[in-house]
């Protein structure tokens, strides 16, 4: 590879760390507003997008926003195509080579919702709607309940790995620690490893509504990011939703540090 080809593929990486991790610290910020009673819904994505377009010249930002996302999902295809943090061709590596390809095809689908709204089309309808769609098509093939189970259980061995993520902190290997002061380095582990945590309760309770999805055969139990924030809000404790709050805000920071500091072998 060419220091121009590197020195591209590391820009790309960070626009796309740094989208990432202002859609994150977004998700916790206005579930920390709706903790304190400050008149902000909790909520998934596009409340985020919402938000966003909103403040002063909200189109510009949604605009950075979707050119970050869409970097993102390249800097995810070349981890998934080239495997530049040596993943390997095991089982294990697949497994999270297509993991990659999945999560990059995600965020440019919520670029484009970005772009949509910049342009006055976006819809009106939430997400969930769509992964409610989506379900029920699941649910009507054949085995259909088995395969939103299989699914679920997916989404429980996410959980467990993001848990385990935060645990071990080996993400600190993706990042040129050497060139961060002890403050920062710190603070990039903290905050990743309380972020994972905080992910994987999402994903937890992610699959939990698609486990009950598929045992009453009802797509309209499907929830996503902003259901699982929505989920905690409605046990009535502002406290349980500010530590979800920060959390989320926390792994916001983790990727905008690894932004900063990510290595691209």
């Amino acid at each position: 590879m060419s220091t121009t080809q590197h020195s591209t593929i590391k820009n790309i990486a960070r626009a796309g760390l740094t989208a990432k991790g202002v859609v994150y610290f977004g998700l916790g910020l206005l579930a920390l507003f709706s903790a304190a009673g400050m008149g902000k819904d909790a909520g998934g994505q596009r409340q985020v997008l919402d938000w966003l377009q909103e403040q002063p010249f909200g189109n510009v930002l949604l605009g950075l926003l979707a050119l970050g996302l869409f970097s993102y999902t390249v800097w995810r295809y070349i981890r998934a195509i080239k495997d530049p943090d040596n993943d390997g061709s095991d089982t294990e590596g697949m497994v999270k080579r297509a993991a990659y390809m999945i999560s990059g095809t995600f965020y440019a689908a919520l670029g484009v919702v970005a772009i949509t709204m910049i342009f006055g089309s976006g819809s009106s309808g939430g997400s969930g709607d769509k992964k409610s769609s989506a379900i029920a098509m699941l649910l009507d093939l054949p085995g259909g309940r088995f395969i939103v189970g299989a699914l679920a259980l997916i989404f429980v061995g996410v959980a467990i790995a993001q848990a385990m993520k935060g645990y071990k902190a080996k993400f600190v290997q993706l990042a040129d620690t050497s060139d961060m002061d002890e403050k920062t380095r710190r603070a990039f582990k903290n905050s990743g490893r309380l972020g994972h945590y905080a992910r994987a309760v999402v994903f937890g309770i992610i699959a939990y509504f698609l486990g009950r999805a598929a045992l009453e055969s009802n797509p309209d139990a499907v929830r996503g990011t902003g259901g699982a924030i929505e989920f905690v809000q409605s046990q009535g404790s502002i406290w349980l939703l500010g530590a979800m709050a920060v959390g989320l805000m926390l792994y916001g920071t983790f990727a905008l540090i690894l932004a900063q500091y990510r290595k691209v072998e």
